[in-house]
């Protein structure tokens, strides 16, 4: 974040915008997932310029520059989600793609 001030530049940490997507691994993994999501809205505490502490919110599934990111780490949600999308697009060119006769 410090960086980001450097450049006279705001984080912005409302939901939808800064958020962060946490994987835990090895042993005690699933007690301390558990312990984090089963907050009312989960969030880790990070530090910004001047040591001003922000709230950062923990989601399950994070949408950064069209490309999905899940908890799981697994691409079929952003390939479902891709495949959504362009059969919406096909959808809405049908009458223009259309043969006439």
């Amino acid at each position: 974040m410090c960086e980001f001030a450097k450049l006279h530049m705001l984080v912005n940490f409302a939901k939808g915008k800064t958020e962060t997507v946490l994987s835990f691994e090895g042993e005690g993994s699933q007690s301390k997932h558990r312990a984090v999501y089963s907050q009312a809205q989960p969030s880790i505490q990070v530090k910004g310029p001047g040591n001003k502490v922000f709230s950062m919110r923990i989601v399950d599934m994070y949408k950064h520059v069209g490309t999905l990111t899940t908890i799981s780490s697994n691409d079929s949600c952003e390939a479902h989600h891709r495949c959504a999308a362009t059969q919406g697009d096909i959808r809405s060119m049908s009458k223009i793609l259309r043969d006439p006769q």
